[in-house]
């Protein structure tokens, strides 16, 4: 059984690991010193531990929604914005993404997030926990691959 709480300075490393196990970034998207700044700088972040072993991670902060990206409606209010939710290979489905999630639900009255448009299983987490699709961009990474940017309000 996993266990989600806050993350720490000590959980930069096995976060890092879990991030680059899942993803190529040219160049990495995060090195292990900036791990070090978002787990010391970053309270709204969370991490899910299996026997005291970190298995995964939500990073996060709270920011402004005013952003061209984002239907004006939405612009000016403050929301919960989780940058990377992640598990490790050897622990996904297990429900730890989803608990994760179901978290920051419980915890933030608005979440916006924005997923890769062929992330079909981090769309279904974020479906099924009422948040909606307030945009779709074709073409937004390198890879071709288009986002969809949605958004909670609890």
């Amino acid at each position: 059984m996993f266990k989600i709480r806050h993350i720490t300075p000590e959980d930069a490393e096995a976060c890092f690991i879990t991030q680059h196990a899942n993803h190529y970034h040219e160049g990495g998207l995060y090195s292990e010193n900036a791990m070090k700044f978002i787990s010391k700088f970053l309270t709204d972040s969370w991490v899910a531990t299996v026997d005291d072993k970190v298995v995964g991670h939500v990073i996060g902060l709270i920011q402004n929604l005013k952003d061209p990206n984002i239907p004006e409606e939405y612009h000016n209010l403050i929301a919960y914005n989780p940058l990377d939710n992640c598990v490790h290979p050897d622990y996904r489905m297990n429900g730890i993404s989803g608990a994760l999630t179901t978290h920051l639900c419980e915890s933030y009255p608005m979440i916006k997030t924005q997923i890769h448009a062929d992330n079909t299983a981090a769309e279904h987490i974020l479906l099924t926990r009422d948040f909606k699709i307030v945009r779709e961009i074709p073409n937004f990474y390198k890879d071709g691959g288009g986002t969809k940017i949605l958004i909670r309000e609890g």
